[in-house]
């Protein structure tokens, strides 16, 4: 759980640097328009999930995958495509031990 969350927490971290720096320069689509377009949850049942994600201080997509609506690995594929962002996926790649020097081991 908790390497999940660090991967939630670098997917986020990338996304905001390319937004504040610029780099996509166009109008991405919105969570909830992703999970209509591409994974064809009803607009309703999308608005109604934001409601409840709000509620238990949750982001829209990790709760759609804590409540396994839609894959996590395939979700992550479509928002990297949409947002023009790489995914990596932390757990098969090998992580060079002096990140520790830049990076606190609790994160």
């Amino acid at each position: 759980m908790v390497f999940g969350l660090v991967h939630y927490l670098f997917i986020a971290l990338v996304l905001s640097l390319c937004f504040y720096i610029g780099i996509i320069f166009y109008e991405k689509k919105t969570i909830q328009e992703i999970l209509v377009e591409y994974f064809g949850l009803p607009k309703e049942e999308v608005d109604k999930l934001k409601k409840e994600a709000d509620r238990v201080g949750m982001l829209l997509q990790q709760y759609v995958v804590e409540c396994k609506l839609v894959d996590k690995h395939k979700l992550l594929t479509v928002l990297g495509e949409e947002w023009c962002v790489n995914v990596i996926d932390l757990q098969t790649i090998d992580i060079d031990p002096g990140l520790s020097k830049v990076i606190p081991v609790e994160i």
